[in-house]
C-alpha cells in the first residue's frame, strides 16, 4: 500500500493496487471525513474505495502503458467542509 507521506509507487497495468491519502493535517480538531469519492483518468479503473475518519483509500486496476494518470479524491467533513487532493500516478511500460 502506498501512503500520502510516501510517493505513490508506479503502477503495473496488470496489478490491482491500493493507494491511501492521509487527511489528518488538513482536518481540524474533532473533524472527520463523512464522505469520500475518487475519480481516475488515463485508463485506470476504480475497483473500490473506502475511508476512515482521517484517511481515504482507493483500489485501482488497469491503466495506459507509459502514461501518467490523475487520481483525485473529494471529501466532505462533519463540519461541512469540502476538500480535494490530487495525485499523479505513473503507469509502467511493459
Amino acid at each position: 500500500m502506498a501512503t500520502d507521506t510516501d510517493p505513490w509507487a508506479d503502477k503495473d497495468p496488470s496489478a490491482v493496487v491500493d493507494y491511501s491519502l492521509d487527511w489528518s493535517p488538513e482536518l481540524a480538531t474533532s473533524e472527520t471525513i463523512v464522505t469520500a469519492a475518487h475519480t481516475v483518468g488515463n485508463g485506470l479503473v476504480l475497483d473500490s474505495e473506502d475511508h476512515t475518519d482521517t484517511a481515504t483509500t482507493v483500489w485501482l486496476s488497469a491503466g495506459n502503458l507509459g502514461e501518467t494518470a490523475l487520481v483525485r479524491c473529494f471529501i466532505t467533513t462533519n463540519q461541512g467542509r469540502e476538500m480535494v487532493k490530487s495525485k499523479e500516478l505513473n503507469i509502467l511500460r511493459q
